[in-house]
């Protein structure tokens, strides 16, 4: 569960996942804001970040299949999919809006070009001295 403030309106969002879609929840209103689907209902999102590119609010969702999901977060339009891993996506973390970085579950950091919508490079479990997934970037 993650959560977004919008500065200008002061509304709080609530966003988690249920049944392969992710949900924003108007805390304010007390209702459900928007959800959020691909293809299919069988998807199981882990990570949440929403935020302001090129004036548009985004709502990024990392999951178990391995994609970064990217929708606009006001239409609920899927804008983007990345496949970014063969496996589980534990967490991303975005970095200068142009970068994501995401936890694998064998262990390795992907470090995505979101404008390219591709892996750009790879921290390996070697490298970063791990044998087991990555479950939190800060």
């Amino acid at each position: 569960m993650d959560y977004y403030n919008d500065n200008k309106s002061f509304n709080t969002y609530i966003i988690t996942s249920n049944k392969g879609c992710v949900i924003s929840y108007d805390y304010n209103k007390g209702k459900i804001y928007h959800k959020y689907k691909d293809d299919k209902n069988d998807k199981i999102y882990k990570k949440f970040i929403i935020y302001n590119r090129d004036n548009i609010i985004e709502l990024l969702a990392g999951s178990y299949d391995g994609n970064i999901r990217i929708w606009n977060f006001i239409s609920g339009e899927l804008l983007k999919k990345i496949k970014v891993y063969k496996g589980k996506l534990f967490d991303i973390c975005i970095w200068d809006n142009d970068y994501l970085f995401a936890g694998c579950e064998k262990g390795e950091i992907k470090i995505i070009d979101i404008n390219k919508s591709k892996n750009c490079k790879e921290l390996n479990k070697d490298l970063i001295g791990l044998n087991y997934g990555i479950t939190t970037i800060n």
